[in-house]
């Protein structure tokens, strides 16, 4: 990478077996993102619970989308990230959010796109979409 370049954010799509189906390159890097860690506990009788397991937990990412000046909706430019809120229909399972060092593979569990500008007839041109991925099963997490 060349000294003062960066790094352009990116979702790629997966199958059902994690398998790569179509990148998508993000519009406008995150501001910020989440990741989240499970601990595990289990009662022990008499005693104080055990520490069992620390495992990945939820990743959530806002990322933000602008069609204002080709005056377009903006739906049209999201509608392959939010196809993985129905992956019957889809076959996109899941992704991988990559953005420079920063990977996550999972699978889409919580999906709102809010929209926050809008031409004169009502089309919106801007929104929010944020995304919650669990972390993808350990069984496929090399799929």
């Amino acid at each position: 990478m060349a000294q003062g370049s960066v790094d352009k954010g990116k979702l790629i799509l997966l199958d059902s077996g994690g398998n790569e189906k179509k990148t998508i390159d993000v519009q406008f890097n995150p501001i910020e993102f989440t990741k989240l860690w499970n601990l595990t506990w289990v009662a022990s009788s008499g005693g104080p619970p055990q520490y069992t397991a620390t495992t990945p937990g939820d990743f959530v990412l806002t990322l933000q989308f602008d069609t204002y000046e080709k005056q377009t909706d903006v739906s049209v430019k999201t509608a392959d990230i939010r196809s993985l809120i129905d992956p019957k229909t889809s076959g996109n399972y899941g992704c991988i959010f990559q953005w420079g060092k920063a990977v996550y593979k999972g699978r889409v569990t919580n999906l709102s796109e809010k929209f926050t500008l809008f031409l004169p007839d009502g089309r919106p041109v801007r929104s929010n979409l944020t995304i919650t991925l669990q972390s993808w099963p350990d069984d496929l997490q090399n799929g």
